[in-house]
């Protein structure tokens, strides 16, 4: 529909950075549930898995997660919608 305007958030995935950031994490809980939904996957299976881990953790403003997002000094947005780069931080 022309005009129509998509309230989609957006976020970034980095899945081997947040894999590496979950094992320092001290947030237990995701790093398990991580664990427990990757333990058998393989690479591309993997990284769609942790995208999603990253865009559930966006949508429930996990505690020890931040937009990265918002301290780059010239982001790029190529779109109309907010764009984020969500990350735990150990």
């Amino acid at each position: 529909m022309k005009g129509t305007r998509c309230t989609l958030e957006i976020t970034e995935a980095h899945p081997k950075a947040l894999r590496r950031l979950l094992e320092r994490s001290e947030h237990s809980g995701v790093a398990v549930m991580v664990e427990r939904l990757t333990a058998d996957l393989r690479e591309h299976r993997l990284d769609a898995t942790l995208a999603a881990v990253t865009a559930w953790a966006m949508h429930m403003r996990q505690p020890g997660w931040r937009d990265l997002y918002q301290q780059e000094r010239c982001p790029v947005q190529p779109f109309d919608n907010p764009v984020s780069y969500w990350m735990p931080i150990p």
